[in-house]
């Protein structure tokens, strides 16, 4: 009885706890924005009288290669009026087919510094004149100054973390994983073609976010490349909710052991455990 009434009790605060979760999902099969709002304008000629950003064949593309565009995603508000302590993202990513050298690259922005009308490139939208917001910044394009090709961490507009990266790591021929996730304790978790990025990374001066918006912007300059995007799920945690337990064994006496001689859990209970590696190799995300 006992073994039941925990098991019970354990499935009760796993539901508890994901029932203020916003969740956005699409694959962009269909060409007619639900749920977020697309922001750009007319491609360079002899394309002058289309407009970027476009849903062309199952894909968001942000940018086409060619010069002078910056185009975003904003998505409506997952979470209305609430405060969010986290979030994860999964999407994928094609970048390239432009200019010899490619620019100028991509940013996913979390906060609430903007609206459904923002557009940034790979810098994000800057530093807020309120609010607060975090960028995870995939910089294409060095500037002179030895910033870039890289994959950067930025909090309030301030930069907190830099990895530089070749070219030919950043850009992707075929569609390839981004997975990036924001943990509730305010550390950062950043994967990019099945290579860990950043590992539990500690963001300075970052507060969880209330009526915050998630955007991905993409910007070309006078280089171009192609931003293009499949796949966007984002599922978010809403600060206070309880959190789910973690039960490693059963306290009744009937309990029997397993092979490994520890006693039995059941698989309701179970906590998914990642294996962690050190710094610089992979990483089998969840």
């Amino acid at each position: 009885m006992r073994s039941v009434f925990l098991k019970i009790i354990c499935v009760d605060l796993l539901l508890l706890s994901a029932v203020h979760a916003g969740t956005f999902t699409n694959n962009f099969s269909s060409s007619t924005p639900t749920g977020f709002t697309l922001n750009g304008g007319n491609r360079p000629a002899p394309n002058d009288t289309l407009i970027y950003p476009a849903i062309e064949g199952g894909i968001l593309k942000l940018t086409y290669a060619e010069n002078g565009e910056t185009g975003s995603i904003v998505l409506d508000e997952l979470d209305p009026g609430a405060t969010n302590a986290g979030f994860t993202a999964r999407f994928t990513v094609q970048i390239g087919g432009g200019s010899s050298t490619p620019a100028d690259g991509w940013t996913l922005h979390f906060g609430s510094d903007i609206d459904s009308s923002s557009k940034f490139g790979e810098e994000g939208p800057g530093v807020p004149a309120s609010g607060s917001g975090i960028d995870i910044c995939f910089d294409t394009y060095d500037n002179g100054g030895g910033e870039a090709p890289a994959i950067d961490v930025k909090v309030n507009g301030v930069q907190v973390a830099h990895t530089p990266e070749s070219v030919f790591f950043m850009l992707s021929d075929n569609f390839t994983n981004v997975f990036i996730q924001l943990n509730p304790n305010g550390t950062l978790n950043v994967s990019y073609k099945g290579q860990v990025i950043y590992t539990n990374l500690y963001l300075p001066g970052y507060a969880p976010v209330t009526g915050g918006r998630f955007a991905i912007g993409a910007r070309t300059g006078g280089l171009n490349e192609n931003n293009w995007f499949d796949d966007l799920g984002i599922t978010t945690t809403v600060a206070g909710a309880p959190a789910a337990p973690t039960i490693t064994a059963q306290t009744s006496r009937r309990a029997r052991p397993s092979t490994n001689g520890l006693p039995s859990v059941s698989p309701s209970c179970r906590t998914a455990r990642r294996r962690s590696t050190s710094s610089g190799s992979a990483t089998t995300w969840p």
